[in-house]
């Protein structure tokens, strides 16, 4: 029998037969601009997004996209159904900070693609099949990183049709939106469920894959400027103009990356047109806008809590890195709740969000009361916990007090003491039923948005795991609490806190859940996160707070050394992060 000499060979052998390039043709070229009109070279039809109509929708010799950001590419794909078919594909993105969301695809819904190319600058892929193929699909395929976010993340079970250009950006989250068609008795699909035209009424959902918390940073400085144009809203910043705004497409992440160096946006006309749904944006990003006098009529398009923080935000809030931090996380959090495409189309399908678990193992009966208190107070609507008593009776006073006082559903499993303790982990997970799974340990302090937050981040991050990346961090024996900034906060990361992982049940299971070691169970997780090709997001630190003192079960023979001896920030005595109400501790003798 022959022997693959490397896996690379095995996947060749192994793939379906791909037929041969087609020869060149003397069929039309099309090129379609996104943001303008590009010019036609000989050969090719030029065209601009907003006037591609069903003349266009035919077979091409060749079709080249060309975007100014992957935001606008994204917002594009229902409306590139005009664009017909083609053998050969080219996507040109001329600027953004997200290359990983574009890449050469191996299929286009079960057919092979003979040929891909990537490029980095400027992003570029070139797609190559043996015959034509649509180009929304080849588009769509290219895009399947975010576009993965949006299946994962979506409105299920809502049918949408698109019938304008105008409209587009109100299909954001929906996983397939098709041209409206004039109805037809003898069609024998339903009609949709709603037809998205020119005339929709109040903002559309947020395209968080690109205007997202990630990339934030506490230590930005200076002001950049809002400001109304003839042609829409101006950026500007104090070298100069930083971007126009487009008013269908509003903030690319581009726009996001050149605003993440100043501390706030300050805006000059608060009657300006399409400010509400850039301001919507800009809330979603995190990043700090300043606007004092934002009109009372636009407290029902944004939300009078949404609208009230952004006239509210103080100088003094913003000279102090820690709370404008705290102000972009609380500001970020209301808005992803209203505009983020998750919560956007649940809102308006009656829908609380996903069921999450809670899986809190504990060998403490004494630390129960304080635990799930926390869990109790989170303001995730849905929630259950699955208690893990590792060597300790269901029975036992300590645990039946706690228990009694949880109105959220509660599963408790028993396991004997000599269990190891991934072992107890795994027990736990086979008993969970929230399509999200999260872990919570019984002596650090959680914020009441802990798994809100948690839940938003999985959502626009797209990551396989997310968690805190860095935290705080109080050390009982010396009464210190330091702020561990070794790892950047919203950001990809290589590691997150243990007590604040969560990740979809699926891909737990898949991976194999925690492993069955007495120690570093969590580092085994994120190490199977990372070799199986997924990714790992860290979200801010600020809700978090890290239990260092007796009892504790992680590093025992090292103490509290480790921590002490680092060049971090640190403050005398127990100073919890902003975003935390600390409940009292039963092992530390101090109020919360």
């Amino acid at each position: 029998m022959a022997r693959f000499r490397s896996v690379a060979d095995k996947v060749r052998r192994s793939a379906p037969p791909v037929d041969p390039p087609a020869a060149p043709s003397a069929d039309p070229k099309l090129l379609v601009g996104l943001s303008a009109t590009p010019p036609a070279d000989e050969g090719w039809t030029a065209v601009e997004l907003l006037a591609l109509g069903p003349a266009h929708a035919q077979d091409w010799a060749e079709v080249e996209i060309r975007a100014g950001s992957l935001a606008e590419l994204r917002r594009a794909l229902p409306w590139l159904v005009h664009a017909g078919r083609t053998p050969r594909l080219r996507v040109a993105v001329a600027r953004t900070d997200r290359p990983r969301a574009l890449r050469p695809p191996a299929l286009v819904g079960n057919r092979p693609v003979a040929s891909a190319l990537l490029t980095r600058k400027p992003l570029q892929v070139e797609v190559e099949l043996a015959k034509p193929a649509a180009v929304a699909a080849l588009v769509r395929a290219c895009l399947s990183p975010v576009e993965e976010i949006g299946r994962r993340h979506g409105a299920p079970g809502l049918r949408a049709a698109v019938a304008d250009p105008a409209a587009l950006s109100w299909t954001t989250g929906l996983p397939h939106v098709p041209l409206a068609r004039e109805p037809d008795p003898a069609d024998p699909l339903p009609p949709p469920d709603l037809v998205l035209r020119r005339e929709q009424t109040g903002l559309p959902p947020v395209d968080t894959a690109f205007c997202s918390p990630a990339g934030f940073r506490p230590d930005a400085a200076g002001f950049a400027e809002l400001v109304a144009a003839p042609d829409g809203l101006l950026l500007q910043g104090p070298a100069g103009t930083l971007g126009t705004l487009d008013p269908l497409v509003g903030l690319t992440e581009n726009h996001i990356r050149s605003l993440r160096e100043f501390a706030a946006v300050r805006v000059a006309d608060a009657s300006a047109p399409g400010l509400s749904r850039v301001l919507s944006q800009l809330s979603c990003a995190g990043v700090p806008v300043c606007a004092p006098h934002l009109t009372a009529d636009l407290d029902e398009e944004l939300g009078p809590d949404l609208a009230a923080r952004l006239r509210d935000l103080t100088p003094s809030q913003l000279e102090d890195p820690l709370a404008r931090e705290a102000w972009s996380v609380s500001t970020r959090r209301t808005a992803l709740g209203r505009f983020s495409p998750d919560a956007y189309w649940r809102a308006r399908q009656g829908d609380a969000g996903p069921t999450v678990s809670v899986v809190l193992a504990t060998r403490r009966p004494d630390l129960l009361s304080f635990a799930l208190a926390q869990v109790e107070r989170q303001d995730w609507p849905r929630l259950e916990v699955v208690l893990v008593l590792h060597g300790a009776a269901a029975d036992h006073p300590a645990v039946t007090a706690a228990a009694a006082a949880l109105t959220r559903p509660l599963t408790v499993v028993e396991v004997p003491a000599d269990v190891v303790f991934g072992r107890a982990l795994q027990t736990g997970l086979a008993r969970c039923s929230g399509r999200l799974v999260t872990k919570m340990d019984d002596d650090d302090w959680y914020g009441v948005h802990h798994v809100t937050d948690l839940v938003q981040a999985h959502a626009h991050s797209g990551a396989t795991l997310v968690g805190s990346s860095g935290y705080h961090l109080y050390v009982a024996d010396a009464d210190a609490t330091l702020r561990w900034t070794k790892n950047p906060t919203e950001a990809a990361a290589t590691w997150v806190h243990g007590g604040t992982m969560l990740l979809a049940r699926d891909d737990l299971t898949a991976l194999g859940g925690w492993p069955a070691v007495p120690v570093g169970e969590d580092a085994h997780l994120i190490r199977a996160v990372r070799e199986s090709g997924g990714w790992i997001y860290g979200i801010h630190d600020l809700g978090f707070l890290y239990y260092r003192g007796q009892g504790h079960t992680w590093m025992p023979a090292t103490g509290s050394q480790f921590w002490l001896d680092a060049e971090v920030p640190r403050a005398a005595g127990f100073a919890p992060p902003p975003q935390l109400d600390a409940l009292p501790h039963p092992w530390v003798a101090r109020p919360g």
